[in-house]
């Protein structure tokens, strides 16, 4: 199997809801855009146009202080980028599709967003160098961004967000990552749903995770960040907030993960408050010395609901794959929505277990 059908998103159903942004008066137009002409094709972007990168684009790519009050998408599905995307002071744009895979390893991100709003990257493929520089997607200070339906491989972080509010991760998949696959850092109303982490291929020294959750100290912290049915397999740990001076976790849920992981910290929430655990699977693999667990150090007011363990460290792949069949997906609805508003809100997630077994 060819590494884009094995990193190819579940087609599985998720029900949307959208508020359109309002129309414009502009007529909508296709742009196509190669290396040589973007920087003028961007300068004439109106509301509702259609931006098509094609070619191979081996220089950044900036687009800056542009609102858009009908969508502008930009489809890159016929273009390799081999640098990255920046996006500063931008409202409604929808990135789809694109080769990304970086020459200069030192750029932060990728994609990056900084103080956007109403910003969407989904069906992206993100390779990266295999090091620890260079991430896939990155966020900063934005509110109402979406990340979806991309794959990311041999990337150091595949989605940053910080400073962000009101934005949704979900249905990515990260394979071979060098350390964290998803960072939520100074954010508020996150959603991270039916993300798949898998085969890490850790740099030395690094301790990664699936999603890491943490704060900076002297920022707000992290709040209402709901971490719901999502997969964290083999070489990685699971879902973790390890920073509990700056009491970084406050209303967290974690909620219909399963977590079969080559390290102890399967779910780790240190000082967490107010924060809810429910239906969670934790599974120690076969072979492993680890017992994989559930922390809560320095907690306060956490709630605990039909979580599992499965200790598997003297049995099988078999019977780590017929639990991984086997479970069941939280019907936890969050108390907020969160996605740009012309792309998706969250509302639930049927996986096919076809796409999930084949990690396995």
């Amino acid at each position: 199997m060819g590494i884009h059908a094995l990193l190819r998103p579940s087609t599985a159903a998720i029900v949307f809801t959208g508020l359109a942004l309002q129309a414009s008066a502009a007529v909508a137009t296709v742009r196509v855009a190669t290396p040589t002409t973007v920087n003028s094709v961007i300068a004439a972007l109106q509301p509702g146009d259609t931006m098509k990168l094609v070619g191979t684009f081996d220089s950044l790519i900036r687009i800056r202080s542009k609102s858009f009050n009908q969508v502008v998408t930009i489809d890159a599905s016929a273009a390799e980028i081999n640098a990255s995307m920046t996006l500063t002071d931008v409202k409604g744009v929808n990135i789809v599709g694109g080769r990304w895979t970086p020459h200069n390893t030192t750029r932060y991100g990728l994609v990056e967003i900084l103080r956007g709003t109403d910003i969407s990257m989904s069906g992206g493929f993100f390779h990266g160098t295999g090091t620890p520089l260079g991430r896939g997607i990155s966020a900063t200070d934005s509110t109402r961004i979406t990340v979806r339906d991309n794959a990311f491989s041999e990337v150091h972080n595949s989605v940053l967000i910080t400073g962000s509010t009101d934005s949704l991760v979900t249905r990515n998949n990260v394979l071979h990552a060098t350390d964290d696959g998803f960072e939520i850092i100074n954010s508020s109303r996150v959603i991270v749903s039916s993300n798949l982490c898998s085969h890490g291929n850790r740099h030395a020294g690094a301790h990664a995770d699936c999603v890491q959750l943490s704060s900076i100290p002297g920022k707000p912290v992290n709040t209402d960040v709901v971490i719901l049915n999502n997969r964290a397999l083999d070489d990685t740990q699971g879902f973790a907030s390890f920073d509990p001076d700056y009491f970084s976790g406050q209303r967290y849920v974690f909620a219909g993960n399963f977590v079969a992981v080559q390290f102890p910290h399967g779910i780790a929430c240190y000082g967490c408050v107010d924060s809810l655990f429910q239906d969670n699977h934790l599974v120690s693999l076969p072979g492993e010395v680890h017992r994989v667990s559930l922390n809560t150090p320095y907690g306060t007011n956490n709630t605990f609901i039909n979580n599992q363990f499965f200790d598997l460290r003297n049995g099988t792949r078999a019977q780590l794959t017929d639990l991984f069949r086997q479970h069941p997906f939280s019907s936890y609805m969050p108390s907020f929505t969160a996605g740009s508003l012309f792309d998706s809100q969250y509302i639930g997630f049927v996986p096919e277990p076809a796409v999930w077994l084949q990690f396995i």
